[in-house]
């Protein structure tokens, strides 16, 4: 939600903090995964539909 908002702040911040909850859950490669979105989104690269869905179906357990 925050990166359709062109917040891209925020939205690294969350796939920060999602990327270290999955560490802490043992996912370490979907939480690398999480990290690259992330550092691509601070580099002004944008993330693909099909990333944002894949993003969204690893993270659902962290709710």
């Amino acid at each position: 939600r925050d990166l359709q908002a062109g917040q891209i702040g925020s939205a690294t911040r969350k796939l920060e903090a999602a990327a270290t909850r999955l560490l802490n859950l043992g996912e370490r490669e979907r939480a690398q995964e999480t990290i690259k979105l992330a550092q691509s989104l601070k580099q002004g690269e944008e993330i693909s539909p099909e990333q944002t869905k894949q993003l969204r179906y690893q993270t659902r357990r962290l709710k």
